[in-house]
């Protein structure tokens, strides 16, 4: 399997993984889960997807935030069969196996010859953000 396909594949995994909680959390329909068709993964149809999907998953969070509601429970009428879940732990889950996705696609970049900075700390992104304001 060549580099820029585990690449391509570790990025529609990450991406899919947000669409499927944008749509358990909303309401929406199940994305196919035996991956996107090939038009719908490349790098531009790829962050279109991505910024759909992260629209509707943090105006869900932000409205869990503003509330505190994290200990309150949602079904995930998606699953088979559905399932009830926190919105903390499902927020944990998609944190944790995201970081580890963005390392790996980190390391596939890296591979390829693609300077990339840092290491994908959120502590890094939290800084970048403030050091941007300040400017």
């Amino acid at each position: 399997m060549t580099r820029i396909r585990v690449l391509r594949q570790i990025l529609d995994r990450m991406v899919l993984t947000k669409e499927v909680w944008a749509a358990a959390l909303t309401g929406g329909s199940m994305p196919p889960m035996d991956s996107a068709p090939p038009t719908d993964r490349t790098p531009s149809a790829m962050l279109a997807r991505l910024e759909r999907a992260d629209a509707e998953f943090h105006g869900v969070l932000k409205d869990v935030r503003n509330r505190s509601a994290w200990d309150d429970t949602f079904v995930d009428a998606l699953c088979e069969p559905p399932e009830t879940f926190t919105f903390g732990g499902m927020f944990a889950d998609v944190i944790t196996f995201n970081a580890y996705r963005r390392m790996l696609a980190m390391d596939a970049l890296r591979s390829l010859g693609a300077k990339v900075e840092g290491f994908g700390s959120p502590i890094e992104y939290v800084a970048s953000l403030t050091s941007a304001s300040d400017q």
